[in-house]
């Protein structure tokens, strides 16, 4: 009997479509394969900061000793990070927005005389330093492999540097250098699982060399743990390194290298 419910049950829906004109087919609704995925990063870092500030005036020689300040001579060697990175991922394309608040600051007593941006300040001087370097990120990825939940992707992406540098000392007027500079650069991603809920994720970047733009290169290691259905918390480890010089005749020349 059972059998024959199980035949007799779409004969009669079929007989009953044709001989009532004003019945409805109700399509069926399929839920897409690929859907839209959003996800949400927020980090605050507080990291070690090596590198050096080459600030002149207006690319005149001698308005900047070379290679200098340091970072180190100014005691102003860790630095604040917060950030903030939206990304929404559509079937193998992932799009990407974020952006790094950076700040850092010192106060030292100079062991050699210092030119920076044709200030003059002496041996011995007591000095306040503050630096910004922000940065603002665009970025698309595509999927190039995805099986057995190990993905590997590759894209571009480009950067804003929101760069400002100040050095006070005895005198009344310091040095005051601000500058937006935009870059570009390649992108890379390697997810792999570990557990059901435990995955290991590398991000990478690494600027083109296009003259009179910032160079960013940035790698991190993410162990990422599935909290729930919706969040995801995860520890790492990475790098920044930011080199940005001119073309004047006596370049600015900021490096700075973020671990």
């Amino acid at each position: 009997m059972g059998k024959l419910l199980q035949y007799a049950a779409p004969l009669i829906l079929t007989l009953g479509s044709i001989g009532c004109n004003s019945s409805k087919i109700t399509p069926e609704i399929k839920t897409p394969r690929n859907p839209t995925k959003y996800s949400v990063e927020l980090k605050g870092t507080y990291s070690k900061m090596e590198g050096q500030l080459q600030t002149p005036a207006s690319g005149e020689p001698g308005s900047s000793t070379k290679g200098r300040p340091t970072l180190e001579e100014l005691e102003m060697d860790h630095a604040y990070t917060y950030g903030a990175t939206l990304e929404t991922k559509i079937g193998k394309n992932t799009f990407i927005i974020g952006g790094e608040i950076v700040r850092a600051s010192g106060k030292a007593t100079l062991e050699e005389n210092l030119t920076s941006q044709n200030k003059k300040f002496p041996e011995g001087s007591r000095v306040s330093a503050h630096l910004k370097q922000d940065l603002y990120t665009l970025g698309w990825l595509r999927d190039v492999y995805n099986k057995n939940r190990i993905t590997a992707a590759m894209g571009i992406g480009g950067d804003l540097l929101d760069f400002n540098y100040t050095l006070s000392g005895v005198s009344p007027v310091g040095v005051d250098r601000s500058y937006m500079k935009a870059g570009a650069t390649v992108l890379g991603r390697l997810t792999l699982p570990l557990s059901e809920k435990l995955s290991l994720q590398a991000d990478g970047k690494y600027p083109l060399p296009f003259a009179n733009t910032p160079q960013t290169s940035k790698a991190s290691i993410k162990l990422m743990h599935q909290f729930s259905e919706n969040i995801n918390t995860f520890v790492g480890i990475g790098f920044k390194n930011i080199d940005y010089e001119d073309e004047q005749e006596f370049p600015n020349h900021i490096e700075t290298k973020n671990k």
